[in-house]
């Protein structure tokens, strides 16, 4: 089950009273009470759902024991999800892999790119790529992740495009597939340079990769107290929160769902090329607002800054840099 399905859940009975007793395997008692039905036998548990996310912190799923009148009813697997689906978790896993956006998406090579999925059985992760030579296009399935892992788990899939780069080839995308479950790729030639590459908990609480491609801009705040001291009236407490506002690059109309994940998030990190999270980030404002007018562009923003409470870094090695920065100087 997802989590949002313990908003509500309505039981019946025809004794006088009736005792519910929710706990995880590990035997923590989430719900232990006794509960006295209305005059049709029926008794309604609202808003569960938080006290199960609560419980299950950082983790994208747990597992838990649901007794009625001392008799066990079910044992639950229970996967975190802030939006609700119009399929049952288990059709849902079988066939998608847990993100909110599997229509094609770009890259470029020297980004990190990740997927995930709940494995309700084992198998091999795989990639058909494509590759253009100067004889034409070149089709090849590769391994990305053996059927080593454990079914009833999350997998997390390193899918970068660095993975298919062959010496004498062109990679031109790759479509990963596991099981049911397929997301396709395609590669941007020249690379485009994103600034900055996020990592983020989506809303089935797994790891997600957005790359912003528009421009950004920056805006420091400054919060002064000054008084009269020795005779001068002097600033004594300067505090600066700089803040950043990231675009993305006009996306499909049904990806808004990745910045909209974005902006539930609790836990956003700078991203690196290597995979590796940086710098901690607090998001404090996000543009997703999306059309489905055939002329529109749906380009998304996301202003944020630094969790530390230094929000000013410089980097010495790196320069400035101009956004689109690709106007023909040749005939000026």
């Amino acid at each position: 089950m997802f989590s949002y399905e313990f908003q509500r859940l309505d039981f019946s009975t025809d004794q006088a009273e009736m005792s519910v007793v929710l706990k995880s395997t590990s035997d923590d008692t989430l719900l232990a009470e006794s509960y006295t039905p209305d005059r049709y036998g029926s008794i309604t548990l609202w808003d569960l759902d938080t006290e199960i996310n609560a419980y299950i912190g950082d983790a994208p799923y747990a597992s838990f024991t649901l007794t009625v009148d001392s008799a066990l009813m079910a044992t639950i697997k229970v996967l975190r999800s802030s939006v609700a689906y119009n399929l049952p978790a288990a059709d849902f896993c079988a066939s998608h892999f847990l993100t909110s956006w599997e229509g094609v998406r770009r890259t470029s090579v020297g980004r990190y790119e990740c997927l995930s999925f709940y494995a309700d059985s084992v198998a091999a992760v795989t990639a058909a790529v494509v590759w253009m030579t100067s004889a034409g296009a070149v089709r090849e399935t590769v391994t990305v992740r053996a059927a080593d892992y454990s079914a009833g788990s999350v997998v997390m899939v390193d899918v970068s495009p660095s993975k298919f780069v062959r010496a004498g080839r062109t990679l031109a995308g790759y479509r990963i597939i596991c099981g049911g479950r397929s997301v396709n790729y395609r590669v941007d030639y020249p690379a485009i340079e994103a600034e900055p590459s996020m990592i983020f908990r989506n809303r089935f609480h797994v790891w997600e990769t957005v790359h912003f491609e528009g421009s950004m801009s920056s805006e420091p705040a400054y919060t002064r107290e000054a008084a009269w001291i020795n005779g001068q009236y002097v600033n004594y407490d300067i505090e600066e929160v700089k803040s950043f506002t990231a675009r993305t690059a006009p996306m499909p109309l049904g990806a808004e769902g990745l910045i909209e994940d974005l902006a539930r998030s609790k836990r956003v990190h700078i991203l690196d090329s290597t995979g590796a999270a940086r710098d901690l980030v607090t998001v404090t404002d996000v543009d997703a607002k999306a059309t489905n007018d055939i002329n529109a562009l749906n380009v998304f923003s996301v202003t944020y800054r630094l969790a530390d409470r230094v929000t000013a870094k410089s980097f010495i090695e790196s320069s400035a840099r101009i956004f689109d920065n690709s106007f023909d100087n040749s005939y000026e």
